[in-house]
C-alpha cells in the first residue's frame, strides 16, 4: 500500500515543482484538467466498464452501491447544515460550506486511488458515488448555492439545462459503457478501439495528480491556514465525517468492498467543481470555496492513506 501511495504522491510532488518553477502555470494547469475531464476520465470509465463481465450480479451491486451512495450523501447533507446552523454561520457563506462539506472528490482522485488500490471492482464502485453525487450537486447543490447568491442576479434555469449538467461527459460515458457491455457490443469493437480507450484511461491517473499538484503549488498554505472558518469546516469534514462512515460500515451489513470505498471518499477532499458552481451561482463565495478545496486537499495527504488503510484492514 505505501509503496502505490508514494507513486502516487510522487506524481502529485511532480506537478507540485512544475507549478512552483513555472513549468506550469494556471492556464497550463486548466489546459491539463480538461484534458483528464474530458478525454481521459471519460476512457478511464469506459476501460473499467468494459474490464468487467457485467451480468446481472454485477449490475444489482452497481445500484446496490447508488442506493447505499444516496443515503451517504443525505447523512452528509445533513450532517452539513446542521454544522453551518452549530457555527451561525452567514447563509452565504454557510450554504456554499454545506455544498462543500457534503462533497467529495470522487472523480479527479477518487478514481485512479480506488482503481490502484482495490481494482477495476473498486473504482466500479466509485464510478456509482459519483454518479449519485453529480445528480445531487447540479439539483440540491446548485439550490442552496442560488441562494447563497441571492443577492446576485441570476437568471433561472430550465430544467432542461439542469439535466444537460448532470448529464455532463463522464456521466454519459457510464451509461454509455454500460450499454455496450450488457449488450454484448463491446465484444465486437476493433481491437485499435479498445487499445486506444485503454491507452487514453492510462492517462488519468498521471495527469489527475500532476493537476493537485500543480494546484497545490499555487495556494499559500500559511495564508489559508489563517482563514478559521475554512480550517474548521475541513478539519471536521475530513475528521468526524470519516469516522462516522467508518463505524456505519462496520455496524450495517454492507459489502466489503463497498465499506471500503465508502470509507475511502469519506476521507476524500471537497469536490473540485464546487469553487466552479460556486462562481456560477454564488460568485461572492468562490474565493472561500476555493480556500476549501486546497485546505482539505493538503488535509487528505494524511487521512486518505489513513482511510485506505483501515479500509483495507477492517473490510479486507
Amino acid at each position: 500500500m505505501f509503496a502505490q501511495f508514494f507513486v502516487l504522491f510522487s506524481i502529485m510532488g511532480v506537478g507540485f515543482l512544475g507549478g512552483r518553477l513555472g513549468g506550469i502555470d494556471e492556464k497550463g494547469n486548466n489546459g491539463i484538467g480538461w484534458l483528464l475531464m474530458q478525454v481521459a476520465m471519460p476512457a478511464l470509465l469506459l476501460n473499467s466498464i468494459f474490464s468487467l463481465e457485467i451480468g446481472g450480479g454485477v449490475l444489482a451491486d452497481f445500484f446496490l452501491m447508488a442506493l447505499i451512495s444516496i443515503g451517504w450523501f443525505l447523512l452528509f447533507a445533513l450532517l452539513s447544515r446542521g454544522y453551518a446552523v452549530w457555527r451561525r454561520l452567514p447563509i452565504g457563506f454557510g450554504n456554499m460550506t454545506e455544498v462543500s462539506m457534503l462533497s467529495t472528490n470522487n472523480g479527479f482522485m477518487g478514481f485512479p486511488i480506488a482503481l490502484a488500490f482495490f481494482g477495476e471492482k473498486g473504482l466500479f464502485f466509485m464510478v456509482a458515488h459519483n454518479l449519485i453525487m453529480n445528480v445531487v450537486l447540479f439539483s440540491y447543490g446548485v439550490y442552496k448555492l442560488r441562494r447563497a447568491g441571492e443577492s446576485t442576479e441570476i437568471k433561472k434555469r430550465h430544467p432542461f439545462f439542469v439535466i444537460m449538467e448532470i448529464m455532463n461527459i463522464n456521466v454519459v460515458a457510464i451509461f454509455l459503457g454500460l450499454a455496450l457491455s450488457l449488450t454484448g457490443i463491446v465484444e465486437y469493437m476493433p481491437d485499435a478501439v479498445m487499445s486506444l480507450v485503454s491507452l487514453l484511461s492510462g492517462l488519468a491517473t498521471p495527469l489527475s495528480m500532476i493537476y493537485i499538484g500543480a494546484t497545490l503549488a499555487g495556494s499559500r498554505g500559511l495564508a489559508l491556514s489563517h482563514d478559521h472558518k475554512v480550517v474548521a469546516a475541513s478539519v471536521v469534514r475530513l475528521s468526524l465525517y470519516p469516522a462516522l462512515i467508518l463505524g456505519l460500515c462496520v455496524v450495517l451489513p454492507i459489502p466489503p468492498m463497498m465499506s471500503q470505498i465508502l470509507v475511502l471518499a469519506a476521507v476524500l477532499p471537497t469536490a473540485a467543481i464546487v469553487p466552479v458552481m460556486t462562481g456560477t451561482y454564488a460568485n461572492e463565495q468562490k474565493e472561500e470555496a476555493t480556500k476549501i478545496v486546497l485546505f482539505s486537499t493538503v488535509i487528505s495527504l494524511v487521512t486518505t492513506p489513513l482511510g485506505v488503510f483501515l479500509g483495507t484492514s477492517l473490510f479486507g
